[in-house]
């Protein structure tokens, strides 16, 4: 392609014009035709902003100078250092395979005394084009001698991940004759990378300077037409690449021929072409429905501004990377960075409030101290889930799962409220009133009395006000059961039996209690004794006996007016006669 002056159309300009121009953040349709801010096409930022700069090569066509090249081209001096942003190290073969030429002395006009000197017509331009001169070779020779080329350091690096084209011109100007038959006029020439620009320029001949490597190699035909030609290189870095070198590729290029033949070549114009827009996303957090509705912007770079817009119209003063649009309720919000008087950006749609329906189906009434199962339902449309399910028992205390069983410790009226909350943060609630009921407080007092004695089972049971107690039942504990308040039962053996009183409350609530009661057994008296004469002691012989427990008092009446409390007592009668002889013992238990 024809070297020329182009113009880059970049992105969105937002600024104020002299003339009635769309400002793209104001809220205000200035112009005139009734589009406001983003909404008009003069504040278009759809084609983003490029994350690779169309100037990363500096100096790419090789015009600006601080100096215009020395004419005489036999003296060592390649006059790179008169061309801005590049350098490379001197040699003996500096000024023969490597050289600045620039039209402000029509490209060095001392060639065109060689019979194979061919000048592009740029050279004849008044205002000044640079180009690098470069020879290649054709016999034995190692084009690494040279190798150090031209040296730049990028003003933004190309990247690992990216693949970069750059398109680079070229043009002939000395094609020997030989080379020209038996070479095709191809040229070997490589794009050089670094990671630091402190490593400018190549130090090293031959290919073995460490610091740098190969970005790509080309072989492109430039033949000998008077024509400018153009070859790409292409490549992906591996590593974050913050130096270039154009040089001729490392390699022996076999003799052919009769003669040292060489190619002279022009390049021009390194063309960078990528393009890649940077990463911007919009985040959000809560929603509309818990009115914390924050988005948050972020973008992969750094040094520009961010401006909210509502449905393509300003949000004056929302110029953070995060807004909080719950007062600005629903629509289509628009982040765009600003960079340099370009713009990129990136929309997110509000999501509505969208609430959940919720009901409880059931978890009425119930009794002080009983397990009661809250059933629920709940769904939601649109997409969305419900995230979480609240329950609040009206006591202070809670649940977070659908169906809980809940069990009130104490009695009272309760209002139960049932939420579903959606993964919106949307809530819907539904209530119901529980009457918890207190049961019966169980109690009964008995007399324990020993066997053959009839027991008294008196119930002490009471209920709180407003309700109360409607039955009874008694379990004795021997299989038989009555259902007074007050009863008197006989056990037919003794032994210790677990007396339960059941108590119900005309609401239905019940509570019970289980007491032990003994049935002591009764001692069994027995005496043997044997006639004697008056004025003798007679002889007892106490036999009395008890299963459980023992005797503890004997009480002895010989049927004279006399008695003794001894175990085993001796008595005498005064007179003659037939008396009767009692004893009673009563047991530990009082029996």
């Amino acid at each position: 392609m024809l070297k020329g002056i182009f113009g880059t159309i970049f992105l969105l300009l937002i600024n104020i014009s002299l003339f009635s121009q769309e400002i793209c953040d104001n809220a205000l349709d200035d112009d005139g035709d009734g589009l406001i801010d983003l909404n008009d096409p003069d504040c278009d930022c759809s084609t983003g902003l490029n994350a690779q700069w169309s100037s990363a090569i500096p100096n790419p066509n090789f015009d600006n100078s601080s100096c215009c090249p020395d004419v005489y081209y036999y003296n060592n001096n390649n006059n790179l250092n008169c061309l801005d942003d590049w350098s490379t190290s001197q040699n003996i073969y500096s000024s023969w395979s490597l050289q600045y030429q620039n039209s402000c002395d029509s490209c060095s006009d001392y060639y065109t005394n060689s019979s194979y000197y061919n000048v592009p017509q740029e050279c004849t331009l008044s205002v000044a084009n640079g180009f690098l001169a470069m020879a290649f070779y054709n016999y034995n020779y190692t084009n690494s001698n040279t190798n150090q080329g031209a040296n730049a350091c990028l003003n933004a690096p190309f990247m690992p991940g990216n693949t970069y084209t750059i398109n680079v011109d070229a043009f002939n100007t000395w094609s020997n004759i030989n080379w020209n038959n038996n070479w095709n006029n191809k040229i070997h020439i490589s794009l050089m990378g670094t990671a630091n620009c402190g490593n400018i320029p190549i130090q090293n001949q031959n290919c073995a300077d460490p610091n740098w490597y190969v970005l790509d190699s080309v072989s492109p035909t430039v033949p000998f037409d008077s024509t400018w030609h153009t070859f790409s290189f292409n490549f992906s870095p591996t590593i974050a690449t913050y130096g270039i070198a154009l040089t001729q590729t490392c390699l022996t290029v076999p003799y052919v021929g009769t003669s040292y033949n060489w190619n002279r070549i022009m390049f021009d114009n390194l063309d960078l072409m990528y393009s890649k827009l940077y990463d911007i996303q919009i985040t959000d957090t809560g929603s509309f429905c818990t009115n914390d509705y924050l988005l948050t912007a972020s973008i992969d770079t750094t040094g520009g501004t961010w401006q909210w817009f509502q449905d393509s119209i300003a949000l004056i003063g929302e110029t953070n990377s995060t807004i909080d649009i719950t007062p600005y309720n629903l629509g289509n919000y628009t982040a765009v960075y600003n960079l340099g008087g370009n713009c990129q950006g990136a929309n997110y749609e509000a999501i509505p409030s969208v609430y959940p329906f919720a009901f409880i189906n059931s978890g009425g009434n119930g009794c002080l101290g009983d397990s009661i199962t809250f059933d629920a339902s709940s769904f939601i449309i649109g997409g969305y889930s419900i995230d979480h399910h609240y329950w609040d028992f009206g006591s202070g205390d809670s649940a977070f799962i659908q169906n809980p069983v809940f069990a009130y410790d104490t009695a009272g009226t309760f209002k139960v409220k049932f939420t579903a909350e959606s993964n919106l943060g949307c809530q819907t609630s539904d209530s119901i009133i529980v009457n918890i009921d207190d049961k019966p407080a169980v109690d009964f007092i008995s007399n324990e009395n020993c066997f053959s004695d009839s027991v008294n089972f008196i119930s002490l049971s009471t209920l709180s006000l407003g309700s109360v107690i409607d039955s009874l039942h008694w379990d004795f504990g021997d299989n038989t059961t009555a259902l007074d308040s007050l009863e008197t039962h006989w056990y037919s053996n003794a032994g210790t039996y677990n007396v339960t009183l059941y108590a119900e409350s005309d609401l239905g609530c019940f509570d019970s209690i289980i007491k032990p009661i003994t049935i002591d057994p009764n001692p069994t008296a027995a005496f043997t004794v044997n006639d004697t004469c008056v004025l003798d002691a007679i002889t007892l012989s106490n036999n009395s006996s008890i299963t459980t427990g023992s005797i503890q008092s004997y009480e002895w009446d010989f049927g004279d007016n006399t008695t003794s409390n001894l175990q085993q007592p001796s008595h005498t009668y005064n007179q003659i006669g037939t008396y009767t002889l009692a004893l009673i013992v009563v047991s530990d238990s009082g029996c």
